[in-house]
């Protein structure tokens, strides 16, 4: 659509087919013409052939070439050597190429392809998991770390690629130790599982019963009493309690700031309550933050983050045998992975200081080992009941609304839904350049883990986990399970018509402006029996035709529309990164009014505290083409991800006015003026205008 769309279309193209396991599965059904079965091929010609788990060795004579399903890097005695194509797998024969087979040594002499079962489970799995490295390190990710389990049979596999600092020239395996980012919330939701258990906590108590100075002003534009608060709403995430994603968030170097955590319930009494509680889900870090104190304030620890700490290292970490996870970064951890902005661009550590909402450092091997105990599987120590864990999975957010693909929250667990209906249990975690997933099949007790430490890894963490879990399944299980999605299709047979008069005259019902979110707010008019779009900027307008099955073919894709009342709505189909949502807007409603021009200008970070660091360092307010007032705020990650793509990702988002408070969905920007100087304070953290 337009060019942003165009150019959207060719830079996630390959994070599109990652995410529904296009080119990893694909390595399983497409061999290349000139490949040849490996162990028939080449132990006719005398070569002993060993293959394992995860590589396949081949010994010719003194010769030892070592091969990784899916990679292009093979061994040769001790020399790394790349092939002509990457050794495959399809039907459960693994596939060389002739030219690597004449490089052995060996003469190619095909007889078809025959079964060759390798010693071990998940083969084809692990092979995916392979190549997925390879991709996420093509794509600029330093290093990665991958657990798979499969808790029925006790099966484990992890193993680590590329560098965890390439500084120093380390790589990374499946003990180091990578900053995992919000999947800590399990762990606290653990936590609070257990206090519960041993009946210091009720899930359904106000949290004024534990910590009685809680107080958070009401919404003036929700309402709502602070008091109403629950356990529960804090772990679903329904709470109202104001999110704060920046604040004291990162700070640079091994020490943490503890004030995040100790200081956390005055500073929430200058806020105000997101929405009355209970009411509507809002992902909000503060939520977990909170929960840390709770666990604190009833095990008799009065520095919130050194007990947090404590508790989960001495009833979590320690009887589960992961002997590598800490929630306290410090200078003496060995082998942690390093934040990289790309492979080759090494970034300074940073930490987070609101431990219980994100601070975790864990490794594939202590991942596995968590993950055998949460499926049911072998573990060291029960610590929480299976009726527990049951409730923290099950989804506990139906009485309020969800946007997708979050199908519901639990207590600490999300269940999310793709694209093509498959459906997983679990929670991504992102850290200041460090992005990971962990994702589950309950039903057949499958997990995955996938860690990396580079901002690429924004892009390929989900992606990733998803192609090994659904690789797994039909490993498993012959098949992967999908949901069925009720949305709008399009024939890929259809063929442009010509409309009748009447039928042109029905078109300019959807005439007006429409908001697509990343791709921003384009207007519709009819022209010559045609739609035409133009959006705002100077992108060149471009024509949409009428197809026979009632869609509109664009340059880059279909348009398909949905009319309710006098709502309507439209999603554009690409050929390669699936749909976009748009929905008709009245941009005349959304104007900016005049005093807001005061404010209007470009406001940067002020830092809180020595070595304090948020990725948003530049927040924008302008009056957009449209006349609304908007914000943009570019990220150190939209940054790099913009010039590795070659597009701008930092977009305007509208702004909304309640009273003499402006508002970023539900969140307030406090202003002030001061002898001409304009300061924001933007969720938690103070920006002044240059």
């Amino acid at each position: 659509m337009g060019k942003f769309f165009k150019r959207l279309t060719a830079a996630v193209m390959t994070v599109a087919m990652l995410a529904t396991g296009v080119l990893f599965l694909s390595a399983f059904a497409a061999p290349a013409q000139d490949t040849v079965p490996l162990r028939s091929t080449l132990e006719a010609a005398g070569a002993q052939v060993d293959w394992t788990q995860t590589h396949i060795t081949v010994s010719v004579g003194t010769d030892t070439w070592v091969f990784t399903p899916g990679s292009t890097q093979a061994r040769h005695n001790s020399t790394v050597v790349t092939l002509f194509e990457p050794v495959i797998i399809t039907n459960g024969v693994a596939l060389i190429s002739a030219a690597d087979v004449a490089r052995i040594g060996a003469t190619p002499t095909p007889t078809g392809i025959t079964p060759e079962v390798p010693a071990g489970e998940f083969v084809q799995t692990i092979a995916t998991a392979n190549i997925a490295a390879e991709q996420a390190l093509a794509m600029g990710v330093a290093g990665i770390t991958i657990a798979i389990v499969d808790a029925e049979t006790g099966f484990t596999w992890t193993q680590g690629f590329g560098m965890a600092d390439t500084d120093r020239n380390l790589p990374a395996d499946a003990d180091t130790l990578f900053q995992i980012g919000s999947i800590a919330k399990q762990f606290t939701a653990i936590a609070v599982m257990q206090l519960v258990e041993e009946g210091l906590v009720e899930l359904d108590a106000p949290l004024i019963s534990y910590i009685p100075e809680f107080y958070i002003p009401t919404s003036p534009r929700y309402g709502g009493n602070s008091d109403d608060i629950t356990v529960r709403m804090l772990l679903n995430n329904t709470s109202g309690v104001p999110c704060n994603w920046m604040r004291a968030f990162f700070v640079t170097g091994d020490d943490h700031y503890q004030g995040i955590m100790n200081d956390m319930l005055d500073w929430l009494s200058t806020r105000e309550l997101s929405f009355a509680p209970g009411t509507r889900y809002d992902y909000a870090n503060n939520n977990w933050v909170l929960l840390g104190i709770l666990v604190s304030r009833m095990t008799g620890h009065t520095n919130y983050f050194e007990g947090f700490n404590e508790y989960t290292n001495e009833h979590i970490f320690a009887p589960l045998g992961m002997t590598r996870s800490t929630f306290e970064h410090t200078s003496q951890l060995t082998n942690v992975a390093q934040p990289h902005l790309v492979t080759g661009m090494q970034s300074p550590m940073q930490v987070i200081s609101k431990s219980s909402a994100g601070s975790l450092l864990s490794s594939a091997n202590d991942m596995a080992t968590y993950m055998h105990f949460l499926l049911g599987g072998q573990a060291d120590a029960q610590i929480l009941s299976q009726a527990s864990i049951a409730q923290m999975l099950r989804i506990q957010t139906s009485h309020v609304d969800m946007q997708a693909p979050l199908l519901g929250y639990g207590l600490g667990f999300a269940q999310m839904q793709m694209p093509d209906g498959f459906q997983t249990v679990g929670h991504s975690g992102g850290a200041m350049y460090y992005f990971s997933d962990v994702i589950f099949n309950l039903e057949n007790g499958l997990g995955v883990f996938v860690s990396t430490n580079s901002t690429p890894g924004m892009l390929a963490a989900q992606a990733v986990s998803v192609a090994i879990l659904q690789t797994a399944l039909m490993e498993k299980t012959g098949s992967i399970p999908l949901a069925d999605v009720d949305t709008p299709t399009i024939d890929p047979a259809a063929v442009p018509v010509e409309l009748s008069e009447e039928e042109i005259a029905e078109l300019y019902a959807l005439e007006g402006f429409y908001d697509f979110g990343i791709g921003g707010i384009w207007q519709l008019h009819v022209e010559d029996g045609a739609l035409v779009w133009t959006p705002s900027g100077d992108d060149e307008a471009e024509v949409a035709v009428p197809m026979s099955d009632g869609s509109f073919q664009g340059p880059e894709g279909r348009y398909v529309f949905s009319i309710d009342g006098e709502n309507i709505s439209v999603i554009y189909f690409s050929p390669y990164i699936g749909m976009i949502p748009g929905v008709r807007v009245d941009v005349e409603g959304l104007e900016a009014p005049a005093e807001f021009s005061q404010w209007i200008g470009r406001y940067y970070f002020v830092p809180g505290l020595p070595g304090e660091v948020i990725s948003t360092t530049l927040i924008e307010l302008i009056v957009d083409d449209f006349g609304r007032a908007a914000i943009i705020r570019p990220t150190v990650q939209t940054d790099v991800l913009s010039e590795m793509l070659g597009m701008n990702l930092s977009l305007p988002t509208p702004l909304t006015q309640f009273g003499d408070m402006w508002y970023l969905d539900l969140t307030p920007l406090f202003f002030s003026m001061e002898d001409g100087n304009a300061t924001i304070d933007f969720m938690g953290s103070t920006f002044v205008r240059s």
